[in-house]
């Protein structure tokens, strides 16, 4: 599935929105050494992963598109 078609329902993923999640839910190791935390904080981290992936590739796509 192309980047096209994969991210074509989501809307658009700004710069902003994207530093302000990094600094929310940093992508480290928390302090906490309880399970439960440690997997709710990693499905954090997984979905600003996903809206970086999305927006590397909005905007290789505007960049791109002629």
């Amino acid at each position: 599935m192309s980047n096209d078609t994969q991210y074509a329902d989501f809307p658009t993923v700004t710069d902003t929105l994207i530093n302000v999640l990094d600094a929310r839910f940093p992508d480290a190791m928390p302090e906490s050494k309880d399970m439960s935390d440690i997997s709710h904080l990693q499905g954090q981290v997984s979905v600003v992963r996903l809206l970086k992936r999305v927006h590397e590739a909005q905007n290789e796509n505007i960049l791109t598109k002629g």
